[in-house]
């Protein structure tokens, strides 16, 4: 979509970038960025996926292929620049200060600020110190922990919850179930069950109530360090229908928009 053009564009400086993606780009997708960017269009790294890999973050990925470290290596080597790159991260995690380490190049973020808002607990602080309403949201690292927060979820109204894992895994880690169903299963029941496969109590997740039809609207934002914002795309979220955990996106439309506006 736009928003990824224009962050590839604002990325380049005077020579093509690099962007690590887990996915290929489609052939179409391509020979549109051929014709957008042409001789400054960015060269696209996609590590070696296999099954068990599914769930896992780009971040970590990237860090245990030691074949991806040498060939992000081979092409900063290359470029005439190199001294001058900088990584971002479309959502910055504290693992890309250790890439960037590998890799002998800047990071263009926080590490500290990465590690507490990069996670979806830590954003939700973030959103409540910054008056930012959100649905009633609580950390979890312990399945058995769901039951008392399925009780609170209960008591605040919510009919549905869903359990999100705590990084961002594209779009994957999240299952969406009846609170009610939850506390029928007392307090020896089978908690996992609702916990999308890609969680692990070590990275933790957390619970949040669910809002049924409400519609959602992303807008990516650029902080810079001298304190100012651009908005450089937005897209609405579709929740209802989902496959295999994935919330999809579209492209933005007045019909998402306007009831952002009235906000």
């Amino acid at each position: 979509g736009y928003n990824e053009h224009r962050q590839a564009g604002e990325a380049m400086g005077d020579h093509p970038g690099i962007i690590v993606s887990r996915i290929h780009l489609p052939a179409a997708e391509a020979q549109y960025r051929r014709r957008l960017f042409g001789s400054q269009n960015p060269q696209w790294v996609v590590p070696t996926l296999t099954g068990d890999k599914d769930g896992v973050s780009l971040d970590r990925i990237v860090l245990g292929d030691s074949s991806v470290i040498a060939a992000l290596k081979s092409l900063i080597a290359e470029r005439a620049d190199s001294q001058e790159m900088a990584l971002y991260g479309y959502s910055q995690t504290p693992r890309m200060a250790e890439i960037t380490e590998r890799l002998d190049i800047r990071f263009y973020g926080s590490p500290e600020f990465a590690s507490w808002a990069g996670t979806k607990s830590g954003l939700a602080e973030f959103a409540a110190e910054c008056g930012v309403p959100t649905p009633l949201t609580r950390p979890i690292s312990d399945p058995r922990a769901l039951e008392i927060i399925a009780r609170e979820m209960h008591d605040a109204g919510y009919e549905e919850l869903v359990i999100k894992v705590d990084n961002s895994i594209g779009g994957l880690g999240q299952v969406v179930s009846s609170v009610n169903e939850v506390l029928q299963q007392g307090s020896d029941g089978n908690f996992s069950q609702y916990f999308p496969y890609e969680f692990t109590p070590e990275e933790g997740g957390v619970v949040q109530g669910w809002i049924p039809g409400a519609m959602s609207v992303s807008l990516a934002t650029f902080i810079d360090f001298d304190g100012s914002v651009s908005l450089t795309g937005a897209q609405a979220h579709l929740f209802e229908g989902q496959f295999g955990g994935v919330i999809g996106a579209v492209p933005i439309s007045i019909e998402y928009l306007e009831p952002m506006l009235q906000v």
